[in-house]
């Protein structure tokens, strides 16, 4: 039952300014203090509709400042030992996707320049 009511306080502070967030929190800290970690995370979630991790800006801000736009490039062995562990190596293989999808586009642009030609 206390859990529930977490949850409505969240949610009535969830588009706050600052200052009424953090007078929210510190009025929630003396009510809900004695609830464990995983109730609080779960009423997070259940405001935001998201867990606590992914609304992280520092997290958020890695990740953008990771995306090259530049494609790389990897050996034949490199590309195989990637694919055996794809979780790991997602962002690489994403690279070897964009550098696969230029290097094709190219050759249909020039395939089509030839049959133009032969026209």
């Amino acid at each position: 039952m206390r859990e529930g009511n977490l949850t409505e306080e969240l949610r009535s502070v969830a588009f706050g300014t600052y200052p009424e967030v953090f007078a929210k929190f510190r009025s929630l800290s003396e009510r809900y203090g004695g609830l464990s970690q995983d109730s609080i995370i779960s009423a997070f979630t259940r405001v935001t509709g998201q867990g606590p991790m992914l609304n992280n800006p520092y997290i958020q801000n890695r990740r953008v400042k990771a995306i090259s736009s530049l494609p790389a490039d990897f050996t034949k062995d490199q590309v195989g030992e990637m694919l055996r562990s794809p979780d790991a190596n997602e962002q690489a293989l994403r690279r070897v996707e964009q550098k696969v999808d230029l290097e094709a586009s190219e050759i249909i642009r020039r395939l089509r320049k030839i049959l133009e030609d032969s026209m």
